[in-house]
């Protein structure tokens, strides 16, 4: 890691900050899991979600770590600790029902939307499920600036989220649950972000689709 990348991290955690190699995604998580667990360290929500995103993306990794407990004393036995939520949507014929992208997209200030595709190819059940989700985390000063939609492979679209003026929380970082099961879940998906306002620009930094 150089310098400038170790500043750029700083003390964020992964809701708000990863690798520019995904290929490093999940080796990267499971030794964040795996300090955690060894110092006792608490999780909030957000990077909670991240972590459970990421890890869908990847195979299941089991380390092994002294426990130190919070206070200090050394624990006596050793655990194992999983990266959570990992691979829990492959399909039963080597498929995969679940995908990611990772690649920063930069969103346009009050310009026209900007898209990222996944598609999905293997799943073994033909419609996608009625209780589909799609984690969505977008970085932006003002997130009511920002609408969300998804593009089916047939294009029809679902809307996600939609700008408000009010809502002046910075950055998306939320798992939507939609009913696709009048879509085919093989197929090249789209999700759409544009920006409805003038004076804050962001980027979408990473989506996970599980049909």
């Amino acid at each position: 890691m150089t310098d400038n990348v170790n500043q750029s991290k700083s003390d964020a955690d992964p809701a708000e900050w990863m690798p520019s190699l995904s290929s490093v995604y999940c080796r990267y998580i499971t030794e964040w899991t795996a300090v955690k667990t060894r110092w006792g360290l608490s999780v909030d929500t957000a990077e909670k979600s991240s972590l459970a995103s990421y890890a869908a993306a990847c195979t299941n990794s089991t380390v092994t770590v002294e426990v130190v407990l919070g206070s200090g004393s050394t624990a006596t036995a050793t655990t194992t600790a999983t990266a959570t939520a990992t691979a829990t949507a492959t399909a039963t014929s080597g498929g995969s029902c679940t995908g990611t992208n990772g690649t920063d997209v930069t969103i346009p200030d009050a310009g026209s939307a900007v898209t990222s595709s996944i598609t999905i190819s293997g799943c073994a059940h033909t419609a996608a499920s009625s209780t589909s989700t799609i984690y969505v985390y977008v970085v932006h000063p003002f997130r009511g600036d920002v609408s969300v939609w998804l593009y089916a492979p047939d294009g029809t679209y679902y809307i996600l989220k939609s700008a408000s003026s009010s809502d002046s929380t910075a950055n998306v970082n939320t798992t939507y649950t939609a009913d696709l099961s009048s879509e085919t879940s093989n197929g090249a998906w789209k999700l759409s972000v544009k920006d409805a306002y003038s004076g804050d620009t962001g980027y979408l930094n990473t989506w996970t689709l599980t049909v």
